[in-house]
């Protein structure tokens, strides 16, 4: 079985069954060996697992439905040494392909057990490999179902917010510096346990794009010099092209917001040309600071143009958005519409978030409590779970 960073589905042999509350079925041993170990070397990506068990009990069910499936299988290809006639060999026939989608049936309904690791803090600080093992539920093949009850249980990450990214770069993956490897980053996710567990690449990606477009969370930069500055800084910026590999960083978002003003405080000033047609960037021709003499002069208060009486007064837009495409519409939202209004000199300027969601399964408790936890965290005015 390879070893990448990649989520992937093991589907444990039908020999490898589970049985709930029993540490000696076959499923339990066979998971951690293949968790641990690729092969005869150590796996590194243990974080990127989860597995797919059978059932003991419905395992023999679907045993006794085989054989019989089998045995019918059997008599037909040998029908002219057992001299079948015509109503024996269809009897027999039908009997095989009856069995047949059983087999189909049951294969279904004996994998049912998905079972995936975690690693939390023990007493001691260290951390405890535990297992999580829930029931699939029925609709769909196999994948589909164990896809949506572990994305349901929050345990496959498919779309990843900043700040929770932002998050686990406080609390584990800075290692005490101000940038840490993009590469490093998706490594580790991939590795440890102990950190979510990223569906593949691109969910890092998206969530990377959005969060350097927050210029709140993490900056991005596709490499650092040797002085230490970061090339192709974006801190604020929507729209960012990600690359992961070898030299792209993270950037802590203090270090990414003092460079941003250093760069901004090294732009050269702006003159306005004086009565005199002199005057650049970056240079006079004379004349006082206002401007009221021959050269240029400093620009420091644009003088607002009076408003013309036909002109609109405000602005009120509502809009629906796809939560799957949340980064991408709200970048676009803020760069197309909402600073295109707050440049208006005088503009007063409000955005207000709403989101609904209705969950008729239920909010799974691990859910709830870290959605609580990042309202708190980006200061949410009001919000509340109802049953």
């Amino acid at each position: 079985m390879a070893d990448e960073p990649e989520a992937r589905l093991v589907v444990l042999g039908p020999e490898s069954t589970y049985r709930q509350n029993d540490p000696e079925c076959a499923a339990v041993g066979q998971r951690v060996e293949l968790l641990n170990n690729r092969g005869g070397s150590p796996r590194h990506y243990r974080n990127a697992l989860v597995f797919l068990a059978p059932d003991r009990g419905r395992m023999e069910n679907l045993e006794q439905t085989t054989r019989r499936y089998l045995a019918w299988k059997s008599i037909l290809s040998e029908e002219e040494q057992l001299n079948l006639d015509a109503h024996d060999r269809r009897q027999a026939r039908e009997n095989r392909e009856k069995l047949d989608g059983a087999v189909d049936l049951q294969i279904e309904e004996a994998y049912q057990w998905l079972l995936y690791p975690g690693e939390e803090p023990g007493p001691d600080g260290k951390m405890v490999l535990e297992w999580s093992t829930v029931k699939i539920g029925t609709g769909g093949t196999l994948v589909e179902r164990a896809s949506r009850r572990i994305v349901s249980d929050g345990a496959l990450v498919t779309k990843w917010a900043p700040i929770n990214l932002k998050k686990e770069l406080d609390a584990y993956l800075w290692r005490g510096g101000e940038h840490v490897s993009l590469k490093l980053v998706r490594e580790d996710l991939a590795k440890y346990l102990y950190l979510p567990r990223l569906r593949d690449g691109r969910v890092l990606e998206e969530t990377v794009r959005d969060g350097a477009a927050s210029g709140e969370f993490f900056g991005y930069a596709q490499a650092v010099t040797a002085g230490g500055r970061y090339e192709g800084l974006k801190f604020g910026e929507a729209g960012v092209t990600i690359y992961v590999d070898e030299s792209s960083v993270l950037v802590h978002p203090d270090a990414a917001r003092r460079q941003v003003e250093a760069e901004s405080d090294q732009q050269p000033r702006v003159y306005a040309p004086g009565n005199g047609g002199g005057g650049g960037v970056g240079e006079g021709n004379g004349g006082s600071r206002d401007g009221s003499a021959n050269g240029g002069g400093i620009v420091d208060t644009p003088t607002p143009a009076e408003p013309a009486e036909d002109l609109s007064r405000s602005f009120h837009g509502v809009v629906e958005i796809d939560p799957t495409r949340l980064g991408g519409s709200a970048g676009a939202i803020n760069q197309e519409v909402v600073q295109r209004l707050a440049s208006i000199m005088g503009s007063n300027v409000r955005v207000t978030l709403e989101i609904q969601a209705d969950v008729p399964d239920g909010i799974p408790e691990k859910i709830e409590r870290d959605v609580s936890e990042n309202c708190n965290t980006l200061r949410f005015r009001e919000y509340d779970f109802r049953e």
